[in-house]
Protein backbone atom coordinates (compact mmCIF):
# COMPACT_ATOMS: atom_id res chain seq x y z
CA UNK A 1 0.00 0.00 0.00
CA UNK A 2 2.74 2.59 1.20
CA UNK A 3 4.69 1.80 -2.63
CA UNK A 4 1.56 2.29 -4.06
CA UNK A 5 1.14 5.60 -2.33
CA UNK A 6 4.53 6.43 -3.43
CA UNK A 7 4.01 5.98 -7.23
CA UNK A 8 0.46 8.03 -6.88
CA UNK A 9 2.61 10.86 -5.42
CA UNK A 10 5.53 10.64 -7.87
CA UNK A 11 2.59 10.35 -11.38
CA UNK A 12 1.08 13.43 -9.37
CA UNK A 13 3.88 15.41 -9.54
CA UNK A 14 5.00 14.35 -13.05
CA UNK A 15 1.53 15.39 -14.46
CA UNK A 16 2.42 19.17 -13.04
CA UNK A 17 5.95 19.06 -14.46
CA UNK A 18 4.29 17.85 -18.10
CA UNK A 19 1.79 20.72 -17.80
CA UNK A 20 4.46 23.56 -17.53
CA UNK A 21 2.19 24.07 -13.91
CA UNK A 22 4.51 27.41 -12.49
CA UNK A 23 4.07 28.34 -8.47
CA UNK A 24 6.65 29.90 -6.23
CA UNK A 25 7.84 27.50 -4.15
CA UNK A 26 8.83 29.48 -0.32
CA UNK A 27 9.75 28.73 3.14
CA UNK A 28 6.03 28.83 5.26
CA UNK A 29 6.18 31.99 7.42
CA UNK A 30 4.59 35.55 7.18
CA UNK A 31 4.21 36.90 4.16
CA UNK A 32 1.98 40.03 2.56
CA UNK A 33 1.22 40.08 -1.12
CA UNK A 34 0.67 43.35 -2.87
CA UNK A 35 -0.67 43.29 -6.60
CA UNK A 36 -1.30 45.63 -9.53
CA UNK A 37 -3.92 42.97 -12.44
CA UNK A 38 -4.41 44.68 -15.84
CA UNK A 39 -6.23 43.64 -18.90
CA UNK A 40 -4.18 43.77 -22.31
CA UNK A 41 -7.04 44.26 -24.43
CA UNK A 42 -7.63 47.99 -22.31
CA UNK A 43 -11.06 46.47 -20.68
CA UNK A 44 -11.81 47.91 -17.54
CA UNK A 45 -11.53 45.50 -13.84
CA UNK A 46 -14.78 44.23 -13.96
CA UNK A 47 -17.35 44.29 -10.83
CA UNK A 48 -16.85 40.90 -8.94
CA UNK A 49 -13.09 40.93 -9.99
CA UNK A 50 -11.19 38.39 -7.67
CA UNK A 51 -7.71 36.78 -6.81
CA UNK A 52 -6.98 33.49 -4.75
CA UNK A 53 -3.96 33.11 -3.18
CA UNK A 54 -3.68 29.86 -3.66
CA UNK A 55 -1.05 26.70 -2.59
CA UNK A 56 -1.12 23.66 -4.78
CA UNK A 57 -1.13 19.89 -2.89
CA UNK A 58 -0.18 16.87 -4.70
CA UNK A 59 -2.29 14.88 -2.47
CA UNK A 60 -5.78 16.29 -2.25
CA UNK A 61 -7.23 19.42 -3.98
CA UNK A 62 -5.63 22.76 -3.70
CA UNK A 63 -5.59 25.19 -0.82
CA UNK A 64 -6.90 28.69 -0.46
CA UNK A 65 -4.64 30.72 1.43
CA UNK A 66 -6.20 33.91 0.97
CA UNK A 67 -8.56 36.22 -1.40
CA UNK A 68 -9.33 39.41 -2.28
CA UNK A 69 -11.90 41.54 -4.48
CA UNK A 70 -10.07 43.27 -7.17
CA UNK A 71 -10.10 46.82 -6.97
CA UNK A 72 -11.06 49.09 -9.80
CA UNK A 73 -7.64 50.40 -10.51
CA UNK A 74 -6.39 46.31 -10.47
CA UNK A 75 -4.87 46.43 -7.07
CA UNK A 76 -5.26 43.52 -4.18
CA UNK A 77 -3.66 42.78 -1.41
CA UNK A 78 -3.11 39.14 -0.05
CA UNK A 79 -2.07 37.19 3.10
CA UNK A 80 -0.56 34.23 4.14
CA UNK A 81 0.15 33.28 7.75
CA UNK A 82 2.64 30.45 8.96
CA UNK A 83 0.82 29.14 11.30
CA UNK A 84 -1.28 27.92 8.10
CA UNK A 85 -0.29 24.36 8.23
CA UNK A 86 0.95 22.76 4.97
CA UNK A 87 1.79 19.19 6.74
CA UNK A 88 4.15 16.99 5.99
CA UNK A 89 5.94 19.39 3.90
CA UNK A 90 7.96 22.73 4.80
CA UNK A 91 7.69 25.07 2.26
CA UNK A 92 4.49 26.18 0.53
CA UNK A 93 3.55 25.96 -3.44
CA UNK A 94 2.08 28.87 -4.18
CA UNK A 95 0.23 30.40 -7.12
CA UNK A 96 -2.86 33.06 -8.03
CA UNK A 97 -6.13 32.34 -9.48
CA UNK A 98 -7.81 35.62 -11.29
CA UNK A 99 -11.37 34.97 -11.83
CA UNK A 100 -13.64 37.72 -13.69
CA UNK A 101 -11.08 40.46 -13.98
CA UNK A 102 -11.57 41.15 -17.63
CA UNK A 103 -14.76 39.78 -18.77
CA UNK A 104 -17.34 37.78 -17.11
CA UNK A 105 -16.59 34.05 -16.74
CA UNK A 106 -12.94 34.16 -16.95
CA UNK A 107 -10.37 32.67 -15.40
CA UNK A 108 -6.19 32.92 -15.53
CA UNK A 109 -3.59 31.84 -13.70
CA UNK A 110 -0.34 33.50 -12.69
CA UNK A 111 1.97 30.74 -10.90
CA UNK A 112 4.79 33.27 -9.61
CA UNK A 113 3.89 35.10 -6.42
CA UNK A 114 6.74 37.33 -4.78
CA UNK A 115 6.12 38.21 -1.15
CA UNK A 116 6.49 41.94 0.07
CA UNK A 117 9.27 40.11 3.10
CA UNK A 118 9.96 43.61 3.89
CA UNK A 119 7.05 45.14 4.22
CA UNK A 120 7.44 48.02 1.29
CA UNK A 121 4.33 47.87 -0.28
CA UNK A 122 6.33 46.02 -3.07
CA UNK A 123 3.56 45.71 -6.27
CA UNK A 124 4.17 42.72 -8.39
CA UNK A 125 1.75 43.37 -12.14
CA UNK A 126 -0.04 40.29 -13.59
CA UNK A 127 -1.45 41.22 -17.34
CA UNK A 128 -4.32 39.06 -18.47
CA UNK A 129 -4.12 38.60 -21.86
CA UNK A 130 -7.55 36.45 -23.76
CA UNK A 131 -5.66 33.75 -25.45
CA UNK A 132 -3.48 32.60 -22.48
CA UNK A 133 -4.36 30.39 -19.47
CA UNK A 134 -1.58 32.08 -17.64
CA UNK A 135 -1.29 35.91 -16.72
CA UNK A 136 2.03 37.85 -17.69
CA UNK A 137 4.06 38.80 -14.50
CA UNK A 138 6.33 42.16 -14.29
CA UNK A 139 8.27 43.21 -11.59
CA UNK A 140 9.74 40.35 -9.85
Amino acid sequence: MKLLLIVFVFAVSQLYYVRGFRYTSIERGDYMFYGLVKCANGNPIQNGAMVLLMERDDLTSDDVMSFDKVQPNGGFFLTAFKAESDWPTPRWELYLQFSDVCEKGEYKLSGFVKPDTYNTGYTTTYTITPNDVYAEVYGL
